[in-house]
């Protein structure tokens, strides 16, 4: 049987207006303005869908031609839509020079830190393709369902725990104050 597998991703960067003057200012505007109360953020939404498919095969070993049931997986589909919050400064030409600049510094490592965060979520599609597209045909349809389901779980906790790992490790970023 040929096993048709579909894993797609995709990802949006959404920006959240703040406007300030100061780096007190601005860090009031990421509390109030961000989805997550911090300076940048990454989601990701996930659909898993799988076609499954009874068959029945006559074991030739067995009297009489006893026939078994078996369910394989026709075709599993995982999509995954990752989105990134990072700010935008729509007043930043009426700051300093300095806060601008170090305001752009901290910018490039929230971005940075983000798509470390996005690449954590695209490893889950590899590990998808890797073992829910190469599990081995079972007794029953039931089964075979709830095998899928136990490994994708278990996949998407691994991911969450690496990614709860990444914030644990990731150094901590700061506006630099201005003098």
């Amino acid at each position: 049987m040929s096993l048709t597998g579909i894993v797609k991703a995709d990802y949006e960067l959404i920006q959240y207006s703040v406007i300030a003057t100061t780096a007190e200012e601005l860090f009031d505007q990421f509390k109030t303005q961000s989805p997550s109360a911090s300076v940048g953020q990454t989601t990701s939404e996930r659909l898993l869908r799988r076609t499954l498919k009874q068959t029945r095969i006559i074991n030739p070993l067995q009297q009489n031609g006893y026939e078994e049931q078996i369910c394989e997986v026709e075709m599993i589909e995982f999509s995954q839509h990752i989105t990134i919050h990072m700010p935008l400064w729509l007043n930043k030409e009426s700051a300093t020079f300095c806060l601008q600049d170090n305001y752009d510094q901290l910018w490039d490592q929230v971005l940075a830190h983000e798509v470390r965060h996005y690449e954590i979520y695209r490893a889950l599609d590899t590990a998808v393709e890797r073992q829910l597209m190469n599990i081995a045909p079972q007794k029953s349809c039931d089964l075979l369902n709830t095998l899928i389901d136990q490994r994708y779980n278990n996949m998407v906790e691994i991911n969450e725990k690496l990614q709860d790992e990444f914030h644990r490790v990731a150094p901590r970023l700061e506006l630099k104050a201005c003098r």
